[in-house]
C-alpha cells in the first residue's frame, strides 16, 4: 500500500512538473512578444502649430496678397484663406540635425488655421516645441517640393502648367514662416502675381473665353533677369533666406479657358518676385471667336514684389 501511494505521488509530481513547465513556457512566450513588437514597431508623438496669413481686407485693389482660396473681391483684391487640403512642411532642429515633418489642417477659420502632425520620438517632439521652425505650405500637388539638404530647408516651385485662372494661383503660391511652435506663425507670400485685364470693343470680340495666350519678355539690355521663369528655388535656415529662379523669355499658358464677360477677361500668371525690370512685353491672345490679337507693351522699371498682384490693363483692337 505504501508503494502504491509512493508511485502515485511520483506520477502526480511528474504531471504537476510538466504542467508547470508548459505554464512557464507560455509565460515566457507572453513576455517575449511585446519586446519583439517594441523592436519592430514605431511610436508617434503628436505636434501642432497655429498659422495665420495676411488679411487681404486691408490690401489695396492692385496690391492684394495672392493666396486665392475663394473668388475675387473687386474692392479688396484677392482674398487670402487657408483651404482644407493645405499641408505644411516643417523643418526643426533635433540635436545637430535638421529634420522635417508634414502637418495637415485640423481646423481653420479664413486666414487662421491649426495644423497637426507627428514625429517619431519624444526627443523630436521636444525639439519641435523648442527649436526655431522653418515652415512652408505644401498642397497635395506636385508644384511645391521641400526637402532638407546641408541642414537647410530647400524648396522649389515648378511654375509650369499654369492655365491663367485665379483659382489655380494657390497651387504655385509659396507661403513661408519662421518662429516657435509656442506662438502663432505668420506666413508671407514668396511669389508675385501678374494680372492682365483684357478689354475689347464690340467689333473685335474674344468670344466666350480666351483659348490661347502667349507672353514674351525682351529686356532692353542684356540680363539674366526675366518676368517669367520655369521654376523658383529657395533656401531657408539659420543664415536667412536666399532665392533664385530659372528665367525664361517665352511663357505660354496651357489648357486655357479664361471666361470672357462683356468683352472683358482677366488672366493671372504666378511669377518670381524681382526688382525693377525694363523691356518689352509682347502679348498674343486668341479667343473662341477666332479673332487673334497682338500687343507690345513697354515696361520701364516695373517691379513685381513678393506678396503683391501687379495689374495691367490691355486694350485689344
Amino acid at each position: 500500500m505504501g508503494k502504491v501511494n509512493g508511485v502515485r505521488f511520483v506520477q502526480s509530481l511528474f504531471v504537476y512538473s510538466s504542467i508547470l513547465g508548459v505554464m512557464c513556457f507560455a509565460s515566457c512566450s507572453d513576455q517575449e512578444d511585446p519586446e519583439q513588437v517594441g523592436k519592430t514597431g514605431t511610436s508617434s508623438y503628436e505636434v501642432s502649430l497655429n498659422a495665420t496669413i495676411g488679411n487681404s481686407a486691408v490690401a489695396p485693389y492692385n496690391k492684394a496678397v495672392t493666396r486665392v482660396g475663394v473668388a475675387e473681391n473687386e474692392t479688396h483684391g484677392l482674398k487670402t484663406t487657408w483651404e482644407s487640403d493645405d499641408k505644411l512642411t516643417v523643418a526643426y532642429k533635433s540635436g545637430s540635425m535638421l529634420k522635417t515633418t508634414e502637418l495637415t489642417v485640423a481646423s481653420m477659420n479664413g486666414n487662421s488655421a491649426t495644423f497637426r502632425g507627428s514625429v517619431e520620438s519624444s526627443a523630436d517632439a521636444q525639439a519641435f516645441k523648442t527649436s526655431t521652425l522653418y515652415v512652408v505650405n505644401n498642397k497635395s500637388t506636385d508644384k511645391i517640393d521641400a526637402s532638407v539638404e546641408n541642414n537647410k530647408l530647400k524648396v522649389s516651385v515648378d511654375l509650369s502648367g499654369q492655365n491663367g485662372n485665379a483659382s489655380k494661383i494657390a497651387d504655385y503660391d509659396l507661403l513661408y514662416a519662421t518662429g516657435k511652435a509656442s506662438s502663432s506663425l505668420h506666413f508671407t507670400h514668396q511669389m508675385s502675381v501678374m494680372r492682365l485685364d483684357f478689354t475689347t470693343d464690340a467689333t473685335a470680340s474674344l468670344g466666350s473665353s480666351i483659348s490661347d495666350l502667349s507672353l514674351v519678355y525682351i529686356p532692353s539690355t542684356s540680363t539674366v533677369n526675366s518676368i517669367f521663369a520655369k521654376s523658383a528655388s529657395f533656401e531657408f535656415g539659420g543664415e536667412g533666406t536666399t532665392s533664385t529662379y530659372d528665367g525664361i523669355t517665352f511663357f505660354t499658358l496651357s489648357g486655357l479657358s479664361i471666361p470672357v464677360s462683356d468683352n472683358k477677361a482677366k488672366a493671372y500668371a504666378v511669377i518670381p518676385a524681382n526688382g525693377k525690370l525694363t523691356g518689352e512685353l509682347s502679348i498674343s491672345v486668341k479667343g473662341t471667336s477666332g479673332n487673334q490679337f497682338h500687343r507690345d507693351i513697354n515696361l520701364k522699371g516695373k517691379s513685381f514684389p513678393a506678396q503683391e498682384v501687379v495689374a495691367k490693363t490691355i486694350g485689344l483692337k
